[in-house]
C-alpha cells in the first residue's frame, strides 16, 4: 500500500509506519502534521478494510464505517471518531435477484420488520503521534470519554510514531504501561480497550474476528 514503509526501530526490529514521509517544499509544520495525519488515517482504513474483506466471514457482514458519531463526556452530541467496525446480523444473499452490493435478506424473517442494528461495534481513533509531543497531552480527552462509556463497549486507539526518535520510543513505552492499566480499569465496567500499534493492526483485527466468531458459534451450539 502506498505511503506505508518498513523501517527499523531503535532495537533494530522491522516495523510498519507512515511516519518520516518527505515533506513538501515550503510546507508549514501545521500543514505537514495534517497531511501525515490524513495519510495515516487512510492507511489504517485501507488495512482494516482489506482484512475485513478477506477474513471477515462468508456473509461479509462486517462494515467499516467512516466518521461514526458519539456523544462525548461533556454531553456534546454528534462528535466524530475516525472509524467503526460494525458487525450486522447474518444475511443470506440471493444472487438471482439484482440488488445493490450491500442489499441482503435477513435469515430471520421477523428481523425484516426491524431496521438493521449492529450487533457488535468497535470504535476506532487514529493517532499519528510523530515525536510524541503535544499529541500525547491530547489523549486525556479520549481517556475521559473511554471511562465514561462514550465510545460504547469496545474502543481501539491505533497509533503510529517516529520510530527513529529515542524520545518518542520512550514515551510510547510509558503509554503502553499506562494503557495496560487503563484496559484493566475499564474492563471492570464492561468496556474492552486496545492500544494498537499500527505495525500490529492486522493481527489485532484477525484476533478480534476470531474471538467474535468463537462466541457466536458457542451461542449457536448452546
Amino acid at each position: 500500500m502506498n505511503n506505508i514503509s518498513e523501517s527499523k526501530n531503535l532495537y533494530g526490529e522491522i516495523t510498519l509506519s507512515t511516519c518520516n514521509l518527505p515533506a513538501y517544499c515550503g510546507e508549514s509544520a501545521g500543514r505537514a502534521g495534517q497531511r501525515t495525519g490524513d495519510i495515516f488515517e487512510n492507511a489504517v482504513g485501507g488495512v482494516t478494510q482489506d482484512v475485513l474483506s478477506r477474513f471477515g466471514n462468508a456473509t461479509n457482514n462486517y462494515i467499516l464505517e467512516k466518521s461514526p458519531k458519539y456523544t462525548d463526556h461533556y454531553n456534546r452530541p454528534n462528535k466524530k471518531k475516525d472509524f467503526a467496525i460494525k458487525q450486522y446480523p447474518k444475511f443470506i444473499y440471493d444472487s438471482s435477484i439484482k440488488r445493490s452490493a450491500n442489499d441482503f435478506t435477513m435469515l430471520d424473517e421477523w428481523q425484516l420488520q426491524k431496521p438493521y442494528v449492529a450487533t457488535n461495534t468497535i470504535m476506532i481513533e487514529v493517532k499519528q503521534m510523530g515525536n510524541c509531543g503535544s499529541h500525547v497531552q491530547k489523549l486525556d480527552y479520549d481517556w475521559a470519554n473511554l471511562r465514561a462509556g462514550c465510545y460504547g463497549d469496545n474502543f481501539w486507539l491505533v497509533y503510529d510514531y517516529d520510530r527513529t526518535s529515542n524520545a518518542a520510543f520512550t514515551t510510547i513505552n510509558y503509554l503502553k504501561k499506562f494503557c495496560l492499566n487503563l484496559k484493566k480499569e475499564v474492563a471492570l465496567i464492561g468496556i474492552q480497550f486496545e492500544f494498537v500499534d499500527f505495525s500490529n493492526l492486522q493481527n489485532i483485527i484477525l484476533k478480534s474476528l476470531a474471538s467474535v466468531n468463537k462466541m457466536q458459534n458457542s451461542a449457536e451450539l448452546s
